[in-house]
């Protein structure tokens, strides 16, 4: 059996979902914020800043989810 590259775990595991929903976020507040404001660039920044959130949120929660997983395994 062969390891998964970075790519396949992602694919698998869902990995990646926390931080997508960070940008989605991220961005709609940007928006909000370039409406309210009448200047614009907001959006960017905040799809960037939700997204390096959600990013950091994963990486803290992956060593719980691998425990997790280790003890319980997966479900078929």
């Amino acid at each position: 059996m062969r390891e998964l590259n970075s790519v396949e775990v992602n694919a698998v595991s869902g990995a990646g979902f926390i931080a997508d929903i960070g940008a989605v976020l991220g961005e709609g507040i940007g928006k909000f914020i370039d409406a309210a404001t009448g200047k614009t660039g907001n959006a960017t920044a905040g799809l960037n800043a939700g997204q390096h959130i959600g990013e950091t949120i994963e990486k803290a929660l992956s060593p719980i989810c691998s425990i997790w997983a280790s003890i319980f395994g997966t479900r078929k």
